[in-house]
């Protein structure tokens, strides 16, 4: 599984390997995992704070969210908001679905956090 945070502790990948590689087939199984706490003494809020300013101060290029309107996306803008970093918000917007209710609450959290240069990319999933 792809190991993407700081001491491995959120892992993705397909059919449970070692290593993260593209789909290959309908019958491929995505699968993902959480490691434990690593500072007991820190709260769940504390926890993805930390980790926003390790991927921050750990970067190579900007950080970019992918906001799609549901809580994990804001809670993860938010850990990186409450502690002023700098980041890049993109949205898809899928134009033959309707998506009207992930696109009222993406409005929201653009009001919200003051995003001022959210981008949406439009995507017609049929001819895609």
């Amino acid at each position: 599984m792809y190991q993407y945070t700081f001491q491995n502790h959120f892992k993705f990948g397909y059919n449970h390997d070692n290593k993260y590689q593209p789909r290959e087939s309908a019958v491929d199984l995505f699968s993902f995992q959480y490691g434990s706490v690593t500072d007991p003494k820190l709260n769940w809020r504390q926890s993805n704070e930390l980790a926003a300013r390790q991927i921050y101060d750990n970067k190579h290029q900007d950080v970019t969210i992918l906001l799609s309107g549901g809580m994990d996306s804001e809670i993860c803008l938010r850990s990186f908001c409450d502690q002023k970093l700098p980041v890049k918000t993109v949205s898809l917007r899928f134009l033959d679905f309707d998506q009207s209710e992930e696109l009222s609450y993406i409005y929201k959290a653009i009001h919200k956090y003051n995003l001022k240069n959210h981008e949406f990319v439009d995507v017609n999933v049929q001819s895609f």
